[in-house]
């Protein structure tokens, strides 16, 4: 029981570093998109 509960921990911390990760491209690509230096950084 304790192993698994380090095992859903780490898997948690994962998921959520992940998803800090993702929102954070996403907010720097519309970022760089809304100051207009968006083409310099990424094609399209």
């Amino acid at each position: 029981m304790r192993v698994q509960k380090t095992v859903d921990d780490r898997l948690f911390a994962w998921a959520a570093g992940g998803l800090t990760t993702a929102i954070l491209a996403l907010l720097l690509k519309k970022f760089m998109k809304y100051t207009g230096h968006g083409a310099v950084f990424m094609d399209g």
